[in-house]
């Protein structure tokens, strides 16, 4: 993303949301660590179900099994959303 009227914004995020959930509360970052740890964070200071974190480069974002996960600036959209769900243990593979 070069031009400005590129950046990621709130606003521009919003315009296109239709929930009732996800996405009620969004936070926007250049650069994070990892949108998992940034979201992690927040759920540890009470973030609601459905709040997102998004970022335009991860300076130390994790794959599966917590393999490297390379974020160059520009090239992608990294995010995660905070899920609450009343499930069982056994039933969060639902989410991988």
């Amino acid at each position: 993303m070069t031009a400005d009227n590129d950046r990621l914004t709130l606003e521009g995020v919003r315009r296109h949301l239709d929930t009732e959930v996800i996405g009620q509360h969004i936070y926007i970052f250049d650069s994070v660590d990892s949108t998992y740890h940034a979201l992690a964070r927040l759920a540890d200071r009470d973030a609601t179900e459905g709040t997102v974190v998004m970022a335009e480069t991860q300076t130390a974002g994790r794959g599966r099994h917590g393999s490297p996960w390379f974020s160059p600036a520009t090239a992608s959209l990294y995010v995660s959303v905070l899920l609450r769900p009343s499930i069982a243990p056994r039933e969060l593979s639902l989410f991988a």
